[in-house]
């Protein structure tokens, strides 16, 4: 079902944050403060820190809650992926143990339309689940982030009876949820409303972001259509669509049909299966 790429971790420092519960008296001398830092690991593919697993080219902060309180922003260093609070934060003592999850964007809304590079990227969403962290082990033990979408890629390939200008013109639609919400509390997000997604397009590959589902056939998961040709995705049977997951196929068209292979990446496992799909 997707073709493997291979797991990165990315540590990032991330500066945390917020002012010290009580304030200095100017006769008593202010205690040490002890700022906090959080190691992080992003665990993707392929897709930011986001969609190309680093920090380039998102806006808005990451949003850090600690101790189930209520959610604080970071800004980021795109360069460096140091995450900064907006507000300082520090441990109260050399013993303090907390607990801590992170989301990013901090309000997310799927894109139905994903045809440029800004909306493609602004449909990801990532999670860093429940993590308790001790004073002793903020540089060891990593908040670990997950993507919580689908990255689907199609690449195009010109078989029998098909010309490159085909394939240049061929319109390519993928099929999933239009609307969604993201739970910031458990990483999950739930669709709704199913339509027509517009993926980005980059030569004959297509790539989009998805709400995870199953697709079931007669209903297609990805269409192409050249002249008055559809090639339709599954024809029979059913795909899963599960989060955290980069699937690709490659779609030889020919004038006979579709050649479908195909990969499912879990980014730890993944399958191989092929297909071959007559066009309608």
């Amino acid at each position: 079902m997707c073709v493997r790429t291979a797991m990165k971790n990315m540590f990032l420092v991330l500066a945390v944050a917020s002012a010290a519960a009580a304030s200095c008296s100017i006769e008593k001398e202010c205690p040490q403060k002890l700022p906090m830092s959080l190691v992080t690991r992003m665990e993707a593919e392929d897709s930011r820190a986001t969609t190309d697993n680093n920090w380039n080219g998102i806006s808005g902060n990451v949003m850090v809650s600690i101790d189930n309180a209520a959610a604080a922003p970071f800004t980021v260093n795109q360069a460096t992926g140091v995450l900064s609070p907006v507000t300082p934060l520090y441990w109260t003592s050399h013993t303090q143990t907390i607990s801590a999850r992170a989301w990013y964007p901090a309000s997310w809304t799927m894109r139905a339309s994903q045809a440029t590079m800004a909306d493609y990227q602004a449909a990801d969403f990532i999670f860093g689940p429940q993590l308790s962290i001790s004073y002793s082990e903020q540089s060891t033990k990593p908040l670990v982030f997950k993507h919580k979408m689908v990255k689907l890629t199609v690449n195009l390939i010109a078989g029998s009876g098909v010309s490159a200008s085909d394939l240049a013109n061929a319109t390519v639609r993928f099929y999933g949820y239009n609307y969604g919400t993201a739970n910031t509390s458990t990483g999950t997000i739930t669709g709704s409303t199913n339509g027509n997604i517009i993926p980005l397009k980059d030569g004959n590959k297509y790539t989009a972001l998805l709400i995870p589902q199953t697709i079931v056939a007669p209903q297609w998961l990805v269409k192409v259509t050249i002249g008055s040709t559809d090639y339709l995705y599954p024809d029979a049977g059913s795909v899963v669509l599960t989060a955290g997951h980069a699937c690709g196929y490659g779609l030889t068209l020919s004038r006979e049909g579709m050649s479908v292979t195909s990969n499912i990446d879990a980014w730890e496992d993944d399958e191989y299966r092929s297909a071959t799909i007559i066009g309608s």
